[in-house]
């Protein structure tokens, strides 16, 4: 069932990222540093920085390969999500299948006891009626 909820949550975590590739993608680089030919390292005038190159990525047309790829990853969740219910579903069924075993052997556990006490103060009664000579051997043996 552990499994099952990861597998879901990996699907979801899927589409999120197939919804992502319909936004542009944006990189920024910084770049810092000193130069000096001949003049001194220390002076100000020798260092320079650089910011860029900024990129941004954005698909205008991809043939609805982006669409698609959300579509399969909707799908995907939503057959694992069918089978993570069902997962659920069929260790609820093991539990109560469990469950109704015990009763029914507790049942019979009950009716075993009841049948053996029975048994034994019927030994005892004829054990005392071999006894006191109202009842032969016979009837202490069955």
């Amino acid at each position: 069932m552990a499994e099952a909820q990861r597998r879901l949550v990996a699907a979801n975590a899927r589409i999120g990222v197939a919804r992502a590739a319909f936004y542009p993608r944006i990189s920024l680089g910084l770049g810092a540093g000193y130069q000096a030919v001949e003049a001194p390292i220390v002076s100000a005038d020798t260092g320079f920085w650089a910011l860029g190159p900024i990129n941004t990525i954005f698909n205008l047309f991809d043939g609805g390969g982006r669409r698609a790829r959300l579509a399969m990853s909707r799908a995907d969740y939503e057959e694992l999500a069918a089978g993570y219910r069902q997962t659920v579903l069929d260790a609820f069924q093991e539990v109560e299948d469990g469950l109704s075993r015990m009763d029914a052997l507790t049942g019979q556990d009950r009716e075993q006891r009841i049948a053996a006490q029975a048994a034994a103060r019927a030994e005892g009664l004829a054990l005392e009626r071999y006894r006191d000579g109202a009842a032969d051997y016979l009837e202490v043996t069955t």
